[in-house]
């Protein structure tokens, strides 16, 4: 989809500028004394990556079916929503989180959020967390999901 190519070529262009400074870095570790496979260690130990990983939704949905009583929320437009969700899930609009009467009122409750591209639920989860709910899991976006969806 059209949406998935964008997002797409957004994360490939922030690979390419992160490769960019990791080709500048590994030179001056290696200046300053450090082996190569040492240079590359501490990069990655640094946890230089991190900011680029996304949720894997596969082991979150095989943790919500394993966790009881456990919520599904697709924080996806009601349009994005009819067009295909995961089953079970439970369609809450990002823009909709507010209103409490359509959350569980206990704030324990385990919450399992995703989107499209992990961007709303993202926001979804932290909005969440602020609200007061204690068991909240960004399980990223579908863009890329394989699995069963039902419209």
């Amino acid at each position: 989809c059209k949406q998935c190519w964008l997002i797409g070529l957004g994360s490939g262009l922030m690979w390419m500028a992160t490769i960019a400074i990791v080709m500048q870095l590994i030179p001056y570790l290696i200046s300053c004394g450090f082996e190569p496979g040492k240079a590359t260690a501490m990069i990655s130990m640094m946890g230089f990556f991190g900011f680029l990983q996304r949720p894997d939704l596969g082991q979150g949905l095989e943790r919500f079916a394993a966790t009881p009583n456990a919520l599904l929320l697709d924080v996806r437009t009601q349009e994005e929503y009819a067009d295909g969700h995961i089953p079970e899930s439970r369609n809450l609009p990002l823009q909709t989180l507010g209103r409490t009467e359509l959350l569980p009122p206990a704030r324990e409750t385990p919450l399992f959020v995703y989107c499209l591209s992990g961007v709303r639920s993202r926001q979804a989860a932290g909005l969440l967390r602020r609200m007061g709910y204690t068991d909240v899991t960004d399980l990223g976006g579908i863009c890329n999901y394989r699995g069963k969806v039902v419209k």
